[in-house]
């Protein structure tokens, strides 16, 4: 199924709020629009380093909004198991209905700060671990199920919601049936940086992208040069135009030089 996640004909490389070791999140956002970055990820998630939607008020919303408005888009890391004990794979609805309630939170926050920008606002959201021992056919029901119950949420806020390879998803093939999931509001977050750790390579993770990169509306990567020249002109040739969240360091020369070697390779 191939739906228009993002507009555009180029990815926003992007970098996270949250690693940027100094500053205000004024002076961040000044950081990252000078050093020729064209999004953010903000960390939503309400744990450590991050802050809670609906503790944001109205006026502090409106002056994030005017911070943004340098940037091409933006992507929220929604609340996940261990910030906020939520997983929306829990036999329990109430569990479930709580997590969707945190959701849809980040999404009209996310709708909000971000609906005027040229891109969707992206909603990060993890699927969260069932109980040892959960079939997976449920645990797939449970979360199909929640991600439904958040697509006209989605829609109403014009975001998307990008599922994170992380815990239900701990590898890629764990991706092939989601990959063709029909849910017009929800595409697939890679996270390259944590898939790595877990084992893939670089030509798993490139096969992966060339069978499903329509599907694909994130990614987090590390901030090498060594992964952008490999990443990059293969993302440019597959005509990828979803978000690129450099990572895995706090040090800005580095993020700056994996910046300027992303923008030479995607060229």
């Amino acid at each position: 199924m191939t739906i228009n996640l993002l507009s555009g004909d180029s990815p926003i490389l992007s970098v996270a709020m949250g690693t940027l070791p100094t500053g205000l999140l004024t002076e961040r956002f000044q950081w990252a629009s000078e050093a020729g970055f064209t999004g953010v990820e903000l960390p939503a998630h309400g744990g450590t380093g991050g802050f809670h939607t609906p503790d944001i008020s109205l006026e502090e919303r409106e002056v994030l909004a005017t911070h943004l408005k340098p940037f091409r888009g933006i992507a929220l890391t929604a609340p996940y198991q261990e910030s906020f004990d939520l997983t929306l794979v829990s036999p329990s609805a109430a569990i479930r209905r709580a997590s969707l309630s945190e959701i849809w939170s980040v999404c009209r926050f996310a709708g909000m700060v971000g609906g005027k920008l040229s891109a969707r606002p992206i909603v990060l959201v993890r699927s969260g671990m069932p109980p040892l021992g959960t079939p997976l056919t449920m645990s797939d029901h449970w979360l199909l199920e929640s991600l439904g119950a958040l697509q006209r949420t989605a829609q109403e806020q014009n975001v998307l919601l990008g599922v994170l390879s992380r815990d239900r998803f701990r590898r890629l093939a764990d991706l092939d049936g989601f990959r063709s999931t029909p849910l017009a509001y929800t595409g697939i977050a890679l996270d390259i940086e944590y898939l790595l750790d877990m084992g893939e390579t670089l030509p798993e993770i490139v096969a992966f992208l060339e069978q499903g990169v329509e599907r694909i509306v994130y990614l987090r990567v590390p901030a090498t040069t060594a992964i952008a020249t490999t990443l990059a002109p293969v993302l440019h040739s597959l005509h990828y135009a979803g978000m690129i969240t450099l990572a895995g360091t706090t040090d800005m020369a580095t993020l700056q030089s994996a910046h300027a070697a992303w923008q030479q390779n995607l060229a």
